[in-house]
């Protein structure tokens, strides 16, 4: 079985610069949620999340919404770096 990947690339692989990821309005939406919500609750996200596995904290929907924008900027966030090296 054979995976197609699909990121946001730009530039010229031909340049001394070579393509870099380019930042997608949904992921600053996400980061500037995840900020949003470390700003309401008075909370680093590493609290929360500290917190949230431990279930210290309640079950209000901001506390899922603010686990799974973590746990999908993280993610591509590895992935971004894991891949940077070969494309350069």
């Amino acid at each position: 079985m054979t995976t197609q990947l699909s990121f946001p690339l730009v530039g010229n692989p031909g340049k001394s610069k070579g393509y870099r990821f380019r930042t997608s309005r949904n992921d600053r939406t996400r980061y500037c949620r995840v900020k949003a919500l470390e700003k309401r609750y008075r909370m680093t996200t590493s609290s929360f999340l500290e917190k949230f596995s431990k279930g210290e904290i309640g079950d209000e929907q901001d506390y899922f919404d603010w686990y799974a924008f973590h746990k999908f900027l993280s993610s591509w966030t590895n992935t971004k770096n894991a891949l940077q090296p070969l494309i350069k």
